[in-house]
């Protein structure tokens, strides 16, 4: 498989950059709507910052909005 197309592999980023929107979009094969289900802006107040924390082994994904 294609590095840049493995979704499970978790590349190395930079400590802190700048986030202006935050999508969640569903590609999985389950009950939830395909697509786009959330998408928050900076711009519009809907958050000031992003913290990423993977726990269990990096199995799980928590984003924090502040």
């Amino acid at each position: 498989m294609d590095e840049r197309n493995d979704y499970n592999q978790i590349p190395e980023q930079p400590k802190e950059i700048e986030v202006t929107r935050l999508e969640v979009i569903n590609h999985a094969k389950n009950d939830k709507p395909i697509g786009r289900i959330l998408t928050l802006y900076k711009e519009l107040g809907d958050f000031k910052s992003i913290e990423l924390c993977y726990q269990d082994g990096k199995r799980t994904l928590k984003i924090f909005l502040n």
